[in-house]
């Protein structure tokens, strides 16, 4: 049974159209899409990632060669001079409020 047939034929007709209408922007967003995928890749081959480079550390980030090759890639993919990615900051509010005590302290 298709989704179609839950609803009634106006419905069905409205949503075809709404569909025809937005199908050019959803075409550009699966252009995007793909182009952002395709940076994501060739930033992977140019930083030469590596199986061991996905696995997990000490959490120390002692010689975490992992840890820097994805900050070196999240730069190279959005533009920045350089990253700081990590789980334990969870929120942009959290970033900020890190940035500040950090300041203050030195």
């Amino acid at each position: 049974m298709s989704w179609r047939d839950q609803f009634a034929p106006k419905l069905v007709e409205l949503v075809d159209q709404v569909d025809a209408q937005i199908a050019p922007r959803l075409a550009a967003i699966d252009e995007q899409i793909i182009e952002n995928q395709a940076k994501v890749l060739r930033s992977f081959r140019e930083h030469h990632v590596a199986e061991s480079y996905l696995t997990g550390s000490t959490g120390y980030g002692h010689s975490d060669e992992g840890r820097d090759v994805l900050e070196s890639i999240y730069a190279d993919v959005l533009g920045g001079e350089d990253a700081i990615v990590r789980p334990q900051i969870v929120s942009g509010t959290h970033a900020i409020g890190v940035s500040l005590l950090v300041g203050t302290a030195w």
